[in-house]
């Protein structure tokens, strides 16, 4: 009775080439790559998104509020916009009708305050404010400002 088993045959097989890896520095260059691209798509999808809830009508309250808590004035833009996708890579931001008006003079006697000018308490006036930054840039840590505009300011 023949007790060999196929797997037991060595006879006539031939042996397997060892696997081959790739090198150390290729290896890690594609996991460093596919890291970095994962990053932007991420940044490029939480710029999307905020940009996409962010609308005019959401942005201008949040703007107003947080900015005059800020500066502990009363900051009033009538508009602030976000648009990334056409200026990308910038993320550009315009404001319409900014106004800041300081809260430091209230506080002022009713006498002093009557020699001052109708506008004294009024820090800075602007019809319309448009920027961007650079994203990429941003994410690497550096703050690239591109075409600022600042129309009729008033300090």
């Amino acid at each position: 009775m023949n007790t060999t088993s196929p797997h037991n045959v060595t006879e006539g097989t031939e042996s397997q080439p060892a696997c081959k890896h790739r090198p150390l520095w290729l290896r890690i260059t594609k996991w460093l790559g596919i890291g970095i691209a994962a990053i932007a798509v991420l940044v490029i999808a939480v710029i999307s998104i905020a940009v996409w809830y962010l609308t005019p009508q959401k942005l201008t309250p949040m703007v107003n509020r947080a900015a005059s808590e800020y500066l502990l004035a009363d900051v009033d833009a009538k508009r602030v916009e976000l648009t990334f996708w056409h200026t990308f890579p910038r993320l550009e931001v315009t404001v319409d009708s900014l106004a800041i008006v300081s809260r430091s003079l209230r506080e002022i006697p009713d006498s002093i305050r009557a020699t001052l000018p109708a506008d004294a308490d009024t820090l800075l006036t602007v019809n319309r404010f448009s920027g961007g930054i650079n994203v990429g840039e941003l994410t690497l840590g550096n703050i690239a400002l591109y075409d600022v505009i600042i129309d009729r300011p008033r300090l």
